[in-house]
Parts: structure tokens; C-alpha cells; sequence
């Protein structure tokens, strides 16, 4: 590689493979045992309708499609040289080996096994290199999914409006997020906000109008799960793809009227639908807030969230090169209240930070801060849209990345198994397909 800031752009943007020779191999590997290259598309398939479901619905085709990265071998070895090369593969072994490392001081090694588990979702990326060809298909299935998991926000909402009892799932008025968990709906759901926004906002783009209508409906998802922080999230993702698509685009004006008709379509239509639900949660939040800071009530949800941020800023000043080793961070934390006299009941400790950049800081100190920025800078750079792609999805793909990356400002994504499914699914779509076309 060579040292020119040029140049390393565009190893970062992956621009020295040779998709020619790539596409040569792939058809070869799929012509190999058709069968097993029509299972590999089946459970490919499969795991993307799956991928906004609950998670026991995700967890066995991507397992079986992970496998097939393995069992295909034969056929697609030779498509996997150039994939070890890549920049976003580099980055993500080094932050796994990091974390392996890091478990020789955590306090808690047991539960640092559970949070290393959490990284098998990578192995999406490799199980789906020999099927990018059909990643508009694999989109259009993801697409599908979210869909799915907005009809059951539907059927939530109309169970609590009629008294419906056995299609409520057990949740509170104000926590419409189906059959995800209210805490990571929001951050799941993000992604299809970000999937959908930038065909939205492009005036020309031909599928702008379905995007128009999917990006309203999943904005009110994300508000309708009650998760404050995927909130804030959601308005920084539309603040950034707007700003994105006006340095991108001369049609400025045309991209502005666009974003105010959404605006316009939905805000009126979200607060119509969730206005009481809204209003609700912020009103608890700002309660909450307050008795954090003014009385020290630490065991209220917000509460217990901003002081599980203050004892990973402590995690951190305490260790702040190397942190306090994977998984931990509770063992940690509780050690330290016992030692200060805390009563653990009164400031109660999840086994994670509820925040990705606090948590890494306190496990994995300065150092393994550098390599997450370097595993987020080369998918940042794989993903973002190239000249000539403006009608394509490719900017909703990287898009969606980037909403999942604002929601771990609040939430542990890399470590929450279906916020992880969900975020490397989406890196591995966003490689382009290797063909001549």
C-alpha cells in the first residue's frame, strides 16, 4: 500500500480489488454442487426476512448460514483471499483479538466470554461475500422484515387502544415496540430510518416515493418503542443524512422542499399517533433526570443510566489505557461500591455501560477505543456511497450504519446480539457485487 493520502482512501474504499477477476471466480464457485449454492441463498435469504423478528427467529438461519461460509469452502475459497485484505476485515480481527487479550485482567473473564459471543456476527460479512450479486434481493428482504416488525407495533397499539389483553405482549402504554425489546427496538429499528432516508430526500431517485412513505413509518417506530436515547439518535441520523444529501447533491433546493414534506407528513402524523406516549416518556425522563442530580436517586431507568455512565468515566480514569478487561465492567463497579460503602440496591449496575463509546472506554481503555474507531472508520469508508450510485441503496446501506453507530451512544450495540445481527448485516451488504455489469 502505498503512503499517499490518496492511496489510502482508496484502500480504505476498497478500490484495489479486482471485481473482473472476482466475478470470474464467483461464477465458477456457483456452478460448483448447484444445490449448495441454492441452500446458501435459501439461508441467506432467511436470515434477512429474520433479521427485525425476535431473536430466537434470527439466531438459527444466521448460525446455519455462518456455517455454510464453511461448508461452501470448497467451492469459494478462492474469493477469500482478496476478503482478508480488506481494511474493515484487518481492523475487526484486531478489536477481536483485543478483546481475547482482554480478558487476562478483567475481574469477571466468565461474562467476558458472553460479550466476545456477541462478536460471531462478523462472520455474516464472509458468509455473505459470495452472494453480494443478490444483495438488492437480501435488501428487499430486510425491507420486508422491518415491515413485519412495524405491523406488529400496529397490532400493539390497536391491543391497547381496544383492550385487546393477549396481543399487548405484556408492555406498558408507552413502550409500542412489538415483539422487540423496548430498551433495543428503538435501536434496531434505526437502521430501516436509515436504510430509507437518502432515496427519500434524492428528488430523482425512482424509488423515492416508497422511501418517502417507509422512512415516515420508520420514524414513528422508533418513537413508538419509548426509547429516549434512540430517539435523540433518530433526529441526529435526520440532521446528517440531510446535511449529507445537501453537500452531495447541486439540486439543493429540490432536496430541501423534500425534506420538508417529510417533515411536514411526518410530525403532524407521529404526534397524532404517539403524541400522549411521547409526552409521557419525556415527562418521566425529565423526573428522573432530576433526581439523579438533585437527590442522587440512582434506581430510576434514566437514572441508573446516567450513573452507570459516571462509573465508566470512573472505569476509565482508572484505567485508561487497557480499561478493566472484557466483561469487566459490573465486577468492577460493584467491587468499587463495596469498597466506598454503596449500597448496590441504590445504585443498581446492568453488565454493560448502556452507552458502546463509555463501555469501551472502561473495558477496553485508550487502546481499544483506537481500534473500535478504526473498525467504525474502514466500514464507514467500505459503505459510503460511490459517483454513479445515486440510484441505487447503496447510501441508505451506509446510512443505516451510521444510525446504528449514533444509537450506541446509548446503547451497547456490539455487545446486544440483535443490534450487532443488525449492524453487520447491513456492513456486508454495503460491499458491492463483483460483477461486469
Amino acid at each position: 500500500m502505498a503512503v499517499g493520502s490518496l492511496d489510502l482512501r482508496s484502500w480504505l474504499m476498497n478500490e484495489g480489488l479486482d471485481h473482473s477477476r472476482l466475478w470470474d471466480l464467483n461464477t465458477r464457485a456457483n456452478q460448483r454442487i448447484r444445490w449448495g449454492h441454492q441452500f446458501h441463498i435459501f439461508v441467506a435469504t432467511l436470515t434477512c426476512l429474520n433479521i427485525a423478528l425476535p431473536m430466537s427467529y434470527i439466531e438459527v438461519p444466521a448460525a446455519v448460514l455462518m456455517g455454510m461460509l464453511f461448508a461452501r469452502l470448497y467451492a469459494t475459497w478462492r474469493l477469500y483471499p482478496s476478503f482478508l485484505k480488506l481494511p474493515v476485515f484487518l481492523a475487526a480481527t484486531l478489536f477481536a483479538l483485543m478483546s481475547v487479550v482482554a480478558l487476562l485482567w478483567s475481574a469477571d473473564p466468565v461474562h467476558g466470554y458472553d460479550d466476545i459471543d456477541s462478536l460471531r456476527w462478523f462472520l455474516l460479512v464472509p458468509a455473505l461475500w459470495p452472494l453480494r450479486h443478490l444483495r438488492r434481493w437480501f435488501i428487499f428482504c430486510v425491507t420486508l422484515s422491518y415491515l413485519a416488525a412495524n405491523t406488529c407495533q400496529l397490532v400493539q397499539a390497536l391491543a391497547f387502544e381496544f383492550g385487546w389483553e393477549h396481543l399487548d405482549f405484556d408492555a406498558y402504554p408507552d413502550r409500542i415496540s412489538g415483539w422487540l425489546s423496548p430498551a433495543s427496538g428503538g435501536s434496531v429499528l434505526i437502521a430501516a430510518l436509515g436504510l430509507h432516508l437518502p432515496a427519500a430526500l434524492k428528488p430523482t431517485h425512482p424509488l423515492r416515493w416508497p422511501a418517502r412513505v417507509l422512512t415516515v413509518i420508520s420514524l414513528i417506530a422508533v418513537f413508538a418503542t419509548g426509547a429516549r436515547g434512540a430517539w435523540i439518535a433518530a433526529v441526529l441520523l435526520v440532521v446528517f443524512a440531510i446535511a449529507y444529501a445537501v453537500w452531495q447533491t447541486r439540486q439543493r433546493t429540490k432536496m430541501l422542499i423534500a425534506s420538508c414534506v417529510l417533515a411536514v407528513v411526518a410530525l403532524p402524523v407521529g404526534w397524532v399517533v404517539l403524541g400522549d406516549e411521547i409526552q409521557s416518556r419525556v415527562e418521566e425522563a425529565n423526573q428522573e433526570i432530576r433526581g439523579a442530580f438533585e437527590s442522587d436517586d440512582y434506581a430510576t431507568s434514566t437514572g441508573a443510566r446516567i450513573n452507570m455512565w459516571i462509573w465508566g468515566g470512573r472505569a476509565f480514569a482508572d484505567n485508561p489505557v487497557l480499561g478493566v478487561g472484557t466483561g469487566g465492567y459490573k465486577a468492577w463497579v460493584q467491587s468499587e461500591q463495596i469498597e466506598q460503602g454503596i449500597d448496590p440496591e441504590t445504585q443498581p449496575i446492568a453488565s454493560h455501560a448502556h452507552g458502546m463509546y463509555v463501555h469501551l472506554a472502561a473495558t477496553h481503555g485508550v487502546v481499544g477505543l483506537l481500534i473500535a474507531l478504526l473498525v467504525g472508520i474502514t466500514i464507514l469508508f467500505a459503505s459510503a456511497p460511490r459517483p454513479g450510485e445515486s440510484d441505487t441503496y447503496q447510501a441508505g446501506l451506509f446510512m443505516g450504519i451510521v444510525g446504528v453507530l449514533l444509537a450506541g451512544l446509548f446503547d451497547t450495540v456490539y455487545i446486544n446480539s440483535q443490534t450487532a445481527a443488525v449492524l453487520w448485516l447491513f456492513v456486508a451488504l454495503s460491499f458491492r457485487p463483483s460483477n461486469k455489469r
